[in-house]
């Protein structure tokens, strides 16, 4: 992650109260120590489909740039296609999976 003088919360807001979205600051894989992270784009159901994650993971993307961050990264489930569909036409591309067992339920 990066250190803390370069750690960022982006918040984009619409002039309406209520209404806020969010993006705060990966063949082969090269994993960095230093990296910016894409956690948690979220946009407000009425105003979907409207290019409105696509423009905060560019300028986040863009603002890691800037500061000279050379690999972003993200996290995405599996069962969301959307996003991974945003991230993908984005420039992101599938890099580690990442596998889950629940010790709270029987395994099988």
């Amino acid at each position: 992650m990066l250190k803390p003088a370069h750690q960022r919360l982006l918040v984009a807001a619409e002039p309406q109260p209520g209404h806020v979205h969010r993006a705060a600051p990966a063949g082969k894989v090269r994993l960095l120590r230093e990296y910016g992270f894409v956690h948690d784009v979220w946009v407000e159901e009425p105003y979907r489909n409207e290019g409105l994650a696509r423009q905060m993971v560019t300028l986040a993307v863009e603002r890691f740039r800037a500061i000279g961050v050379e690999q972003v990264r993200l996290d995405v489930l599996v069962e969301n296609a959307p996003a991974r569909s945003l991230f993908e036409a984005c420039g992101f591309r599938p890099a580690v999976i990442e596998m889950l067992l629940e010790t709270t339920r029987p395994a099988g």
